[in-house]
């Protein structure tokens, strides 16, 4: 029983924390060119 509660739990933490990363360097990503854009 423990160990559904564990693997629950990190599949939660998982499931919330990747999205946000990958969000995070998208929009790191995203930045400088479009910082290019509206320069150039």
């Amino acid at each position: 029983m423990l160990r559904t509660v564990l693997l629950r739990t990190v599949a939660t933490v998982f499931a919330v924390i990747f999205p946000l990363g990958l969000f995070i360097v998208l929009a790191r990503a995203a930045q400088p060119k479009r910082l290019l854009e509206a320069g150039g």
